[in-house]
């Protein structure tokens, strides 16, 4: 499959490729009404390296001063919060899953335990799961899924995504 084509992957379930980009492309694939994202299986350092920083270990919000690495978690936040203040410092070079819906997260949905039930989309839509965009790393092609073939519509119609802007060429 080429780039920028729509295909149904499953009923109601749409899916595109993008040019190879970073995570710069963001602010030009999700939707600008009011929303949430949720990362996924975010590692803030991906280097296999021990780094010293204060670390929660438990739920009560208490950080220990620790050797760590490896550290992955998910986090939500409002769209337009994550765009202003988190994107900025992510480095181009990341790659990230991350999912678009109208509301905050549940505490009962685990994304690696919802994608491998055969109704996962049928899950997410519950949620209010408007599209999931996936980045293995910067320079990669960006995977973009939808709930709608209007909403990738939507994305390929961007000026800089329809331009085909790649990873070198976003600010």
């Amino acid at each position: 499959m080429g780039t920028h084509e729509i295909t149904e992957r499953e009923p109601g379930v749409f899916y595109t490729r993008l040019e190879p980009c970073s995570v710069a492309v963001l602010p030009h694939v999700l939707a600008p009404a009011p929303s949430h994202v949720w990362v996924v299986d975010h590692w803030p350092d991906p280097a296999f390296v021990w780094r010293d920083m204060p670390v929660p270990l438990t739920a009560d919000g208490q950080c220990e001063q620790l050797r760590v690495r490896l550290i992955q978690y998910d986090f939500q936040m409002p769209a337009q919060q994550f765009l202003g203040s988190v994107l900025p410092r992510l480095s181009r070079s990341d790659g990230i899953i991350l999912l678009q819906l109208d509301r905050p997260v549940d505490d009962s949905l685990h994304y690696r335990r919802v994608t491998q039930l055969p109704d996962a989309h049928a899950v997410l839509r519950r949620a209010g799961w408007r599209l999931t965009f996936e980045l293995k790393h910067g320079g990669d092609f960006g995977e973009v899924t939808a709930a709608s073939r209007a909403e990738l519509e939507r994305v390929l119609a961007d000026p800089v995504v329809a331009a085909g802007k790649t990873a070198r060429e976003l600010p």
